[in-house]
């Protein structure tokens, strides 16, 4: 069985409907940042839409994971790799299929969705306006990553040269 993590970029692609239709076993995990993409824009609920309705008829086979900044807070305080059910708890995924099918499929569901939504948009709006505070955050998670792998993973992701620790496509594949 293999797990793909999702990236919001390959949601309406081709190479996600083709792994969706002939891998009846994988599951996917749509990360936070992939969330966080769709709801930036103005037009939110229709790229929501267009990028979810892929996973609609598979809610079952589709997880969510916590966002990534709390997973390295966890792993960090506990010096240890977070557990599966920390990364992807079932009460986040429960209520993001709900989102998904909701926001897919419109109804009465949606309207609780489109209040949530708009609220996490204004705080994301809000972070994001630090460009100063965004930019020391990068450089210490470049640091932290290049302590870990060294900085030849650094460099060959700043050349966007894959290594073995990077994925193709924003379709990140792991098997179990």
């Amino acid at each position: 069985m293999a797990i793909y993590v999702v990236d919001q970029n390959e949601m309406r692609g081709e190479r996600l409907r083709t792994i969706v239709r002939s891998e009846p076993l994988s599951r996917f995990v749509i990360p936070d940042v992939a969330f966080e993409e769709m709801i930036k824009h103005e037009r939110w609920e229709d790229t929501m839409r267009r990028s979810l309705v892929v996973f609609v008829p598979i809610l079952d086979r589709v997880f969510c994971s916590v966002p990534i900044g709390e997973a390295i807070r966890q792993e960090m305080a506990r010096r240890e790799p977070v557990s599966m059910h920390d990364l992807i708890p079932n009460d986040i995924s429960d209520g993001m299929r709900g989102m998904i099918g909701a926001i897919v499929e419109g109804g009465e569901g949606a309207k609780e969705w489109r209040f949530h939504i708009r609220d996490e948009r204004d705080a994301v709006r809000a972070e994001r306006c630090d460009p100063l505070a965004l930019r020391s955050a990068l450089q210490a998670g470049i640091a932290r990553i290049a302590k870990h792998y060294g900085r030849k993973l650094v460099s060959d992701q700043h050349a966007q040269r894959p290594t073995r620790h990077t994925s193709s496509s924003g379709i990140a594949e792991g098997r179990r």
